[in-house]
């Protein structure tokens, strides 16, 4: 599993930092990961509330 996992659930993107064994202290791969992932999740086609 990544330990900067990307999980999309109706509209809701959610990053997670996944390190438990070192408390989730960050290091290369997380900072990669983290910076990464917004620009991996994909744009909604439409914007604001519905009626």
């Amino acid at each position: 599993m990544s330990v900067v996992p990307l999980i999309i659930d109706g509209g809701v993107a959610t990053i997670t930092l996944n390190r438990p064994d070192v408390l989730n202290a960050f290091n290369d791969e997380m900072e990669g990961g983290a910076s990464s992932r917004p620009s991996t999740a994909p744009m909604p086609t439409t914007c604001g509330r519905s009626s």
